[in-house]
């Protein structure tokens, strides 16, 4: 599966969810067994709102998956942990216990 059908997928089904937890939470709270009272209605309707932002930047995104600049995470370091490491002290520690002291706080 490439990144462009996995985010033209991600943002059917979010986008789907979060129209219809937008449009008609009662029923689908009844389908997953919680009792639409009022405050559970108005939190559905939230997360339905977050649902179609995440659906919405993925399908606007789709293009941008495929090309170079969507591509280029993996070149930069071999895993996020260390390029996360390398920043917070500088590529001075070698572990998580060894950092405090040589990185920018210590």
């Amino acid at each position: 599966m490439t990144l462009k059908r996995l985010f033209v997928l991600n943002g059917v089904i979010a986008g789907g969810y979060g129209i219809a937890l937008l449009v008609a939470a009662d029923p689908i709270l009844d389908v997953y067994g919680i009792t639409p009272n009022p405050e559970g209605v108005y939190m559905a309707r939230w997360f339905g709102l977050g649902l179609l932002a995440i659906g919405l930047s993925t399908w606007l995104a789709r293009d941008a998956a495929d090309a170079a600049g969507g591509r280029r995470w993996p070149e930069l370091s071999p895993s996020p942990t260390a390029s996360a490491w390398s920043w917070h002290c500088g590529g001075r520690c070698s572990a998580p216990s060894t950092c405090w002291a040589g990185s920018r706080w210590g």
